[in-house]
């Protein structure tokens, strides 16, 4: 009787572990895509080259409606506002783990200043099913002039 208390008590105490580690896996794989610019400086009517890195395990999809939202530095970052999205948001692209995408987006029309993208992200999502944001990732900051 004592035999059995001890394995069950160090069976969910290894399971128990394995679960931690399990979880830990999976969230620390989930914090590492990288966005960055190819300059830190732009004019208003420029255009970025965006490097997005996926060095996680796990695949990191964007919004169909929203694949990033451009902030501007006041006292804090604050995001320009947007129009309501009125087609269906899907993970419209994913990055594979260990993979990079590359986007070019054309500045709209904004305040001269401080700026960096925001980018929600869909971390171990399919493409084309409906888009939920997991986590937000950030990239380097730059000035529009």
């Amino acid at each position: 009787m004592k035999n059995n208390k001890i394995l069950i008590a160090s069976s969910l105490l290894v399971a128990a572990i394995l679960s931690l580690l399990w979880q830990w896996y999976f969230d620390t794989g989930a914090q590492k895509l990288s966005v960055s610019t190819d300059k830190t400086e732009y004019n208003s009517d420029g255009v970025l080259k965006v490097a997005v890195r996926n060095n996680s395990r796990r695949s990191i999809c964007f919004s169909s409606c929203y694949p990033y939202y451009l902030e501007k530095e006041n006292s804090n970052f604050e995001p320009y506002s947007y129009n309501i999205c009125q087609a269906p948001n899907l993970n419209q692209v994913c990055v594979e783990p260990n993979q990079s995408k590359f986007f070019e987006i054309a500045l709209p029309p904004v305040e001269a200043g401080f700026h960096r993208l925001a980018i929600p992200a869909c971390v171990g999502c399919k493409i084309k099913n409906n888009f939920r944001e997991d986590k937000k990732f950030y990239s380097n900051g730059f000035v529009v002039k």
